[in-house]
């Protein structure tokens, strides 16, 4: 298989500000993100995985193990990982919190204290990480990204996640 990747985040935005005699203007135009072609090392990936989680209220929890066979990609192919270059994570809730992080075994290494530590993201919000340097984000060991519903709102979350990498 081959994979080409492109993970973008684009911001445009006029900021805009009545004054006496007229308006004063600051259009912002900022793109950011990454760009995958087939292969291992930097900027590159072999492996995409992308699915959408219900998870229900209160007990829904879900670890995804990234390096163990377990995960099956949208082609019907089994995939692993061994290094990640880019995550992205879309809480589609309007009222509830997704939580990211704290795996209770091999945690993925992608906050300070894998542990312990998490990301919240808010009803409608978005998590974009990217590492498409040489080393990337190695989940050998720390294999397990973890997600769950926080338990206020809807009785379901749907959480999309997709993750790019290389096997």
């Amino acid at each position: 298989m081959a994979l080409t990747a492109k993970m973008i985040m684009n911001i445009l935005m006029d900021y805009t500000s009545t004054k006496d005699l007229g308006t004063a203007s600051y259009p912002l135009q900022f793109s950011g993100g990454i760009t995958l072609v087939s292969g291992t090392g930097a900027n590159k990936g072999t492996t995409l995985f992308d699915i959408t989680y219900t998870l229900a209220n209160a007990a829904g929890t879900q670890t995804i193990q990234l390096a163990d066979g377990s995960l099956t990609d949208s082609l019907g192919d089994a995939v692993s990982f061994d290094i990640v270059r880019g995550l992205y994570i879309k809480n589609n809730s309007v009222d509830a919190t997704c939580i990211v992080g704290a795996a209770a075994a091999t945690p993925l290494a992608i906050f300070g204290t894998p542990a312990t530590d998490t990301m919240l993201v808010l009803p409608l919000g978005e998590l974009f990480w990217a590492a498409p340097n040489a080393a990337g984000l190695d989940v050998t060991t720390n294999e397990d990204l973890k997600i769950l519903h926080n338990g206020d709102g809807s009785d379901t979350m749907d959480v999309d996640l997709v993750i790019v990498g290389e096997n």
